[in-house]
């Protein structure tokens, strides 16, 4: 595999600019040239030259706030560019590329979402500062080169989940010359490749993502297949170093299921078992989805304009599946509209529904060994109901942290978080990791509707609530 260390040298050009005050230098140009190879970034052979249509560098001036600087390559040599723009003339100056990621001049913040037509590696994470009129831009990070050879499949995107952070704010140390980065202030653990057009596999394509550097055991890696955005994950151990691609090839069959999907069986009546959602339903900027993490809230952050995980009860679009603030019982009458078509707009062909009131009676009340498969717990810091599959055996901790409860999940286990309740547009903070609250299908009358109700003392399933209470939603699919 090809060393991918890029190096660039840049030389400052200074322009006088007078006032009536001083005169102030400021810097209106770098010219940028690669010193050991013939592009920008070298691939396994695939050389990536400058752009005018994207590329842009970050230039800070003595740690001060920084200012972009646009790229222009040069005229039947990609492998220069001038930069253009103006920064104050100082003692000192960093560059960070593409300028999206800089955050500040010694500081990086590596996406959750990279984009990337047709899986190549565009924007790869550089950095370079420099005391003199030179920068040499050096890597920040390693790549994945993923090799798919799937007969028959297009991929619109690719996820990879890690033990550790693999995204957010790094600092970056210069160490023997090399730039390095440093502990993570807000990172998670997975980043997501989006592809921007669907590529086919059959055959063989690869895809590139970027990372920080590290040795990855037990690494995830999910596929999504885009006629249904169903996935195929599998898992990898992979090492990541600077300035080098490694590879990881995946070829023959993939099964691929719906990946918001639980694997655990929990039954709801004598004849009927269900498949919990990967996590609670919200609504956020403009679009319906399910919590990244089984112990996912909003909590607070419910502003009841852009993000809500607290809804009324639905009667469908009258009231936009319950984000409505009103007290007016009228605002929440009518038939229940399920909320699994809202999720998937497919009508009656959406496989995704909420339980009645009978069906939460009997998963906690009624099926074999019912009171042995649920319980209070915390997970992850956050309180709420453990609902364990029909075929656990096992029992139930007090507490789990985020890695053991991953454990739990795999073997198929469900977490309901203690997610509150809102009465118009104040979320019960009292509530918050207190109170559960999730709606059932069934309602009452025109004020008052079921839902299942639990703390740390009882679990009541078929509790009535005022329709207009903001609760809790979580999703079930009947398994065929």
């Amino acid at each position: 595999m090809k060393n991918q260390q890029i190096l660039f040298a840049a030389a400052l050009l200074s322009l006088g600019v007078v006032s009536c005050q001083k005169e102030e230098k400021v810097i209106t140009q770098f010219t940028a040239r690669i010193e050991q190879s013939s592009a920008k970034i070298s691939l396994d052979g695939t050389l990536l030259k400058w752009s005018a249509t994207g590329d842009v560098v970050k230039v800070y001036s003595d740690g001060a706030t920084g200012a972009n600087f646009d790229v222009t390559p040069r005229e039947n040599n990609a492998t220069w560019a001038v930069l253009s723009g103006s920064i104050a003339e100082g003692a000192s100056y960093t560059a960070i590329y593409p300028a999206a990621i800089a955050a500040s001049a010694s500081s990086v913040t590596l996406p959750a979402v990279q984009h990337s037509p047709a899986g190549s590696l565009t924007e790869f994470p550089m950095y370079a500062e420099s005391t003199t009129d030179e920068f040499q831009f050096q890597n920040l990070c390693g790549a994945l080169r993923i090799h798919l050879d799937i007969a028959n499949c297009t991929i619109s995107r690719i996820k990879v989940r890690a033990g550790s952070s693999i995204n957010g704010t790094y600092a970056v140390n210069v160490t023997g010359g090399v730039p390095v980065l440093g502990s993570c202030a807000n990172g998670t653990t997975a980043t997501t490749l989006e592809l921007g057009t669907a590529q086919s596999v059959a055959g063989g394509h690869d895809f590139y993502i970027y990372l920080p550097v590290g040795q990855y055991n037990d690494m995830e890696i999910t596929f999504y297949r885009t006629d249904d955005g169903y996935g195929c994950t599998k898992s990898v151990n992979a090492t990541v170093e600077r300035s080098v691609c490694s590879t990881i090839t995946f070829t023959g069959d993939f099964t691929f299921a719906d990946p918001n999907l639980l694997s655990g069986l929990f039954s709801v009546s004598s004849d009927k078992q269900v498949r919990f959602s990967c996590g609670n339903l919200q609504y956020v900027d403009g679009a319906w989805r399910f919590a990244e993490h089984q112990y996912d809230v909003l909590g607070s952050d419910n502003d009841c304009d852009n993000a809500w995980d607290l809804f009324g009860f639905s009667n469908g679009t009258a009231n936009n599946y319950g984000m409505n603030t009103s007290w007016d019982y009228d605002d929440y009458s009518g038939d229940f509209v399920d909320w699994g078509t809202a999720i998937n707009p497919g009508g009656a062909a959406t496989p995704w529904r909420t339980l009645s009131k009978d069906e939460w009676t009997y998963l906690i009340n009624t099926r074999y060994r019912a009171a042995n498969l649920h319980g209070w717990a915390t997970v992850a810091g956050m309180g709420g109901q453990v609902l364990m599959p029909d075929d656990w055996t096992g029992s139930i901790a007090s507490s789990y942290s985020a890695d053991a409860w991953a454990q739990m999940e795999a073997s198929g286990a469900v977490f309901l978080p203690a997610a509150g309740r809102r009465s118009g547009t104040n979320v019960n903070a009292y509530d918050l990791g207190d109170l559960g609250a999730y709606w059932s299908s069934t309602y009452i009358d025109a004020v008052y509707a079921y839902s299942l109700r639990f703390g740390s003392a009882a679990v009541l399933p078929n509790y009535n609530f005022y329709r207009y209470y903001g609760q809790a939603v979580r999703l079930v699919q009947d398994n065929n």
